[in-house]
């Protein structure tokens, strides 16, 4: 009987994994809603940005706060304009920020060309202003919940064992990102739909789902650009087809989209400007200065573990290419690896401060080293699939025990 019922099980958990991740994904955050006494602002995490007086709902503040507070506000409304503030700081300095509903904006083009994410929250609130903090959960979770459909479907079209379907799950910052309202969890998902799409060349929906991804976060140029220069690239000669050369051209479409978004944008506020280069500076050091300068200001044993798990994966990845003998420059995923390489070692000390910071920035990455290693057919030994559920287990009691 018990071995009957441990085969019914067995055969339950490999036929069913979106039923399974969905009751998983679903548990974990009913436990940070209940933990949080059943307040949505436990996901937002409102802090020093926000005006309690200006705020239309009801909302805790956190010292600090997170990014989960400007997609509160873009969710509300994603159409209206942000109004031009200015007042002197602490330090007796001219700040001007862009503030709407008691959110203070301080670089509202970086922040608003992140619009997908608080547009999918304020669809699925039909516009109801009352239900968008509660939306903003409910998003990311089906987003979750679709990686996971997606990713199932990946496993089945590379003839993988169906128990890679749940791989998703491993990937800790993805948990860290539904916990505070952020942009990830979407992010990966319409990454891996790009990559099914790319894998099938179904080509129309690639357009179609890249262009919702540019629209997601600024980082995903990096994550789907080898893949479009591929398919640019591709059989590309002199004598191809009227049709063949639309084809071609069309590719250009989502980068279009993207451009006329961002321009948009910017002449909604005119008197503003995005400082590319000093975000750049912000968010990328000299490799490893960044992680060593994290280190130096919190030396935490879980973190230090959190980061080695990434550069055990991209280690893995390479030692995988090196083993092919020669670089498929054709294969998308062969890119991403020196890629999310480059981002690995070079994040800077901002990024790596804490781990609900790299963790959730680095779920594309580790998204693309499974992805990687699910072409190549790896086969994960025992102790390295023990560390990832390590890994991705530490990261779901932060999540529930922590604010």
């Amino acid at each position: 009987m018990n071995k009957l019922t441990i085969v019914q099980f067995k055969s339950l958990f490999l036929k069913n994994p979106i039923l399974i991740s969905s009751i998983i994904i679903g548990s974990i955050f009913l436990t940070r809603f209940i933990v949080g006494g059943f307040d949505p602002s436990y996901f937002i995490l409102a802090g020093r940005y926000s005006d309690k007086n200006e705020l239309i709902h009801d909302l805790r503040l956190f010292k600090g706060g997170y990014d989960g507070q400007f997609y509160y506000r873009y969710a509300i409304n994603p159409f209206n304009k942000d109004i031009k503030n200015e007042r002197i700081n602490k330090d007796f300095k001219l700040v001007r920020s862009f503030d709407r509903y008691g959110i203070r904006i301080t670089d509202p083009i970086y922040r608003r060309s992140r619009v997908l994410y608080p547009f999918s929250a304020w669809l699925l609130a039909l516009g109801q202003v009352d239900w968008v903090p509660y939306t903003l959960i409910l998003v990311n979770i089906l987003a979750f919940i679709f990686l996971i459909k997606i990713y199932k479907e990946i496993v089945r079209c590379l003839d993988a064992p169906p128990l890679r379907a749940y791989t998703p799950l491993l990937i800790g910052g993805l948990y860290l990102a539904v916990a505070r309202d952020l942009a990830e969890v979407l992010l990966c998902t319409l990454l891996a739909w790009c990559y099914l799409c790319y894998l099938k060349k179904k080509y129309a929906w690639f357009l179609v789902v890249s262009t919702l991804l540019l629209l997601c976060k600024e980082i995903s140029i990096a994550f789907i650009g080898p893949a479009y220069a591929i398919l640019f690239l591709q059989n590309l000669r002199k004598d191809l087809s009227l049709r063949e050369w639309v084809n071609k051209i069309s590719l250009v479409l989502p980068w279009l989209v993207y451009m006329c978004w961002k321009l948009f944008i910017i002449s909604l506020y005119p008197t503003d400007s995005f400082d590319f280069l000093a975000s750049v500076n912000l968010h990328f050091k000299f490799p490893f200065v960044g992680i060593i300068r994290s280190m130096k200001f919190d030396a935490d044993i879980i973190k230090a573990l959190f980061i080695f798990w990434g550069f055990l994966l991209i280690a893995i990845c390479l030692w995988e290419i090196l083993k092919s003998r020669y670089f498929q420059a054709n294969n998308w995923m062969f890119w991403m690896v020196g890629i999310n390489l480059f981002f690995l070692c070079s994040y800077s000390n901002a990024i790596y401060i804490d781990m609900w910071s790299f963790l959730r920035v680095l779920s594309p990455t580790y998204l693309c080293c499974f992805l990687f290693l699910l072409e190549r057919k790896f086969d994960f030994p025992k102790w390295l699939i023990g560390y990832n559920v390590v890994m991705a287990s530490l990261a779901i009691l932060l999540v529930i025990i922590a604010p």
